[in-house]
């Protein structure tokens, strides 16, 4: 995952298949349901996923949304991408985006103490990281306008930062922003 720093991009250190562990653990998240793995791409279809994303969901309630975008070529799958979903601790992903735009606005880049929180935030999932950070920006406003500004059409603020809700579908445009890197964050 690629992020800016004051010289430029550079990579976090994560090995390649860790970002694509986060992302099945992303649809964990956000579906509330197993993952399924499927078939290699070349044999996989919109039906094949279908028939195994019902199979996998069984008889559970509730609305499941789907967006997978193989950024190779541009391959999407699409499962109710549009389904508002609360996004809990995933939105701490947009926290962070928000917190570096707004330095980058200020032509600085995050201080060693927003970095800190920033790491706890993201690798330990700290509540209390996040809820800092996110007053830092200035709450839902700023939150919201660097999600349109990443393309997120549909993430909407919620109450608390945690009660935000987004679609599948702007998740994978999140996530592709951060992966193939974006202007919004330099």
């Amino acid at each position: 995952v690629r992020l800016p720093n004051h010289d430029g991009w550079h990579c976090l250190r994560a090995p390649r298949w860790a970002v694509g562990v986060a992302v099945m653990l992303l649809a964990v998240i956000l579906l509330g349901a197993p993952v399924v793995t499927a078939q290699p791409a070349a044999a996989t279809t919109g039906a094949t996923l279908d028939a195994a994303i019902l199979k996998a969901l069984g008889t559970r309630s509730g609305e499941v949304g789907i967006a997978l975008v193989d950024l190779r070529n541009g391959t999407t799958y699409l499962h109710n991408p549009d389904s508002q979903i609360y996004t809990a601790s995933i939105v701490k992903v947009l926290i962070l985006a928000a917190a570096i735009r707004v330095q980058r606005e200020r032509g600085t880049w995050l201080t060693s103490t927003q970095q800190s929180l920033a790491r706890s935030m993201i690798t330990v999932s700290d509540n209390d990281a996040a809820s800092t950070l996110y007053s830092f920006i200035g709450g839902s406003p700023t939150l919201i306008r660097v999600a349109r500004l990443l393309g997120m059409t549909t993430t909407k603020a919620g109450t608390t930062w945690g009660r935000t809700t987004t679609t599948p579908y702007d998740q994978t445009v999140l996530l592709r922003d951060l992966v193939v890197g974006t202007s919004v964050l330099q």
